[in-house]
């Protein structure tokens, strides 16, 4: 196994980026021995330590800047240091670490080398009412957080019923600050088979922009930009535009039966409904550079993403403001998490799907 995956790192396609030559110049592996099933967020702390959560052992494990192993810690439970679904982690001041446990409803606060310390629940009777909090959206250096709290929304055309998304946003002690915004998630259909989503869904993703939230669920060429009062201002970027037909072909092609990934409520005519995304996934670098993927109906439909995070696919980079800066071509077993200094960190994949952390020098736009 450890040659194996050594073998794969190695023959990772460096990554071109228009306009400023060929990067990364050197790739440092993590620990080989050290394998996921799933990795389901990365962050790099000031120190340059690197810590991956695998929300399906419960766990996160700590790596040195060059991927070397440290420690792990976390387990199943809902006792001190223990986590039933984390669903995502922010880092703060000092280097602390808070982690976001659906689950048991809570954020747990860590140091830098994985030691708990307090835990709180957010105030969620303060909250939006008629919707669940589910994934962490952004974390902020000050301890602020927002989450995505999901919940049904109304019946709409052609039989289809949106999740709401309301984007909550709350403070260092769990204090419910406010909603600053809504949109749509998952397309749902339903017949006498199930119900379920539509595997062109949007999907809600977040980052953390200064003291702003990024948001988009993908359906749209713009990224949403909220500051703390809930001003709203946007920022076009460039997306894909793909016909409902052309990627349905597309999937067909790489996922086969899909009543074999759990879309057997899915009826002949469903495959008419509903659009396709624009945009596949956004974060933000330790410059403030956005990154953002063009959606590929081959990875980033919600049957494709049973591994986690989908890999590879086109992105473009823009300043702060909007501006485009380049557009980067990533290698299909890679998907960066983040670009912070001379270093683009991320996940891989091995020949039978086991996950790893890969860490790359880049001499490219930050």
């Amino acid at each position: 196994m450890r040659r194996v995956l050594l073998l794969l790192l190695a023959l990772l396609p460096a990554v071109p980026l228009s306009g400023q030559g060929v990067v990364p110049e050197e790739l440092f592996a993590a620990s080989p021995d050290v394998l996921f099933t799933r990795i389901g967020d990365i962050v790099q702390l000031s120190s340059g330590r690197i810590i991956a959560v695998d929300p399906s052992e419960s766990r996160l494990t700590f790596f040195d800047g060059d991927g070397s192993y440290l420690a792990r810690v976390g387990r199943e439970g809902t006792g001190p240091g223990e986590y039933r679904s984390i669903g995502g982690i922010w880092v703060m001041a000092g280097d602390s670490v808070g982690v976001w446990d659906s689950r048991n409803g809570r954020v747990t606060i860590l140091d830098g080398w994985g030691e708990t310390g307090r835990t709180f629940s957010p105030d969620f009777g303060a909250a939006t009412e008629g919707v669940h909090p589910d994934r962490l959206l952004a974390g902020f250096a000050d301890g602020h957080f927002v989450l995505a709290s999901m919940g049904p929304g109304p019946e709409g055309a052609e039989g289809i019923r949106a999740d709401r998304v309301v984007l909550e946003l709350f403070g260092p002690d769990g204090e419910f600050v406010r909603a600053l915004g809504e949109d749509f998630g998952f397309l749902r259909v339903f017949s006498e088979a199930g119900g379920g989503p539509l595997p062109f869904s949007p999907y809600p993703w977040g980052a953390a922009l200064e003291d702003d939230l990024l948001f988009t669920n993908g359906y749209f060429a713009d990224v949403r930009r909220f500051d703390r009062a809930g001003s709203e201002t946007s920022i076009p970027v460039k997306g894909e535009s793909i016909e409902l037909a052309d990627a349905w072909d597309r999937l067909d092609e790489v996922a086969g039966d899909l009543g074999e990934r759990g879309y057997r409520y899915l009826r002949a005519d469903d495959r008419r409904k509903g659009s396709v995304p624009a945009l596949g996934r956004i974060f933000v670098s330790d410059e403030g550079h956005l990154w953002v993927k063009a959606y590929a109906p081959t990875r980033d439909a919600l049957p494709m993403r049973r591994s986690g995070v989908p890999p590879g696919g086109s992105w473009t980079v823009y300043t702060p403001g909007g501006e485009f800066v380049a557009s980067v071509e990533m290698p299909d077993d890679f998907a960066p998490m983040v670009v912070a200094g001379d270093r683009i960190v991320g996940v891989t994949w091995s020949p039978f799907d086991e996950q790893s952390v890969a860490v790359f020098r880049w001499s490219g736009v930050r």
